[in-house]
């Protein structure tokens, strides 16, 4: 199930010797990746608390799991471009978004004390980078097929008429 061969070109010497660029094509590493990130950066803001009238308080944990996530949806759109089992890592990808989300959600949850519908616009904010981050997806993966279609056509120019 998590077998994810979607590096565009093997390195040579076989695949211990992939790059790490070559590696990341894999959409669990990504998510893997996402979610040491999100540990990171929690774990500096138990050392740093923002204080005074604007800062975020309790909602910071929040910030930080909606930036990862927004960085995932990103640098996974672009990563797909060079997948070469579109529909494979489509599904994967997916199916790694939700689970970072979820990590992610329950990270937040518990480092800061308050769900997300006490979060005030987190929720929403949720909402909108996992909608952003289906529509940045899907037309990349319209994008392939586009590509695909015009490289299988073969094209003709067109007839001149004579006047």
């Amino acid at each position: 199930m998590f077998d994810t061969d979607s590096a565009p070109v093997q390195a040579q010497g076989g695949p211990e010797h992939r790059t790490f660029l070559e590696k990341a094509h894999r959409p669990f590493l990504q998510v893997v990746v996402s979610a040491g990130l999100i540990v990171f950066f929690l774990g500096i803001l138990q050392f740093v608390q923002p204080e005074g009238p604007g800062a975020f308080g309790q909602r910071l944990p929040w910030v930080v799991i909606t930036a990862v996530m927004l960085l995932y949806a990103l640098f996974n759109s672009i990563f797909c471009l060079a997948s070469t089992h579109s529909t494979r890592y489509w599904n994967q990808s997916v199916l790694g978004y939700a689970v970072l989300a979820v990590f992610g959600g329950l990270l937040a949850w518990w480092d800061s004390g308050i769900s997300i519908h006490e979060a005030g616009s987190f929720r929403w904010l949720f909402f909108v980078v996992s909608f952003a981050y289906l529509v940045f997806i899907s037309i990349v993966n319209l994008i392939r097929i586009i590509v695909a279609f015009a490289q299988k056509e073969e094209w003709n120019a067109p007839r001149t008429r004579r006047r």
